[in-house]
């Protein structure tokens, strides 16, 4: 039997999460934004950092298993803002709490700015439903 390959790396699963938070944050900001588009995109933000959060773990424990100790830790330190803003984010979500959600919006985008939004942007918007699918998924 072969070598198991694993085509989507944790690498790749984080930098497309952060463009696709970064095209959300954008489309956020932008003007005629809906109250319910507005949840829609906050749940589908929170989808993506979580998508990273699970990477960043990922390869810090792949690090460690090669004694990259150093590495490891500087860049789950590097990271460690997400453990903070997922739950709060999450609340605020709950909540319905808007203003909250733009303070932490706001803190999200001062962390991944600098991220380049995908090159083609889907004729769907991806968070549609993300809403939903969030409180569907607290529900069982």
């Amino acid at each position: 039997m072969g070598r198991v390959i694993q085509i989507n790396s944790g690498a790749k699963q984080r930098s497309q999460a952060l463009k696709m938070t970064a095209l959300a944050l954008r489309t956020l900001a932008g003007p005629n934004v809906h109250e319910a588009e507005q949840f829609d995109l906050g749940a589908f933000i929170l989808e993506n950092l979580r998508i990273v959060s699970h990477t960043i773990d990922q390869a810090a424990t792949a690090w460690e298993k090669r004694d990259y100790w150093v590495k490891a830790d500087h860049f789950r330190m590097e990271w460690r803002w997400l453990d903070r803003i997922i739950p709060e984010m999450e609340k605020s979500l709950r909540q319905k709490d808007r203003n909250n959600l733009a303070s932490l919006t706001a803190q999200i985008f001062s962390k991944v700015g600098n991220v380049e939004p995908p090159k083609r942007i889907p004729a769907n918007p991806p968070w549609a439903g993300a809403w939903q699918r969030m409180q569907a998924s607290s529900e069982g």
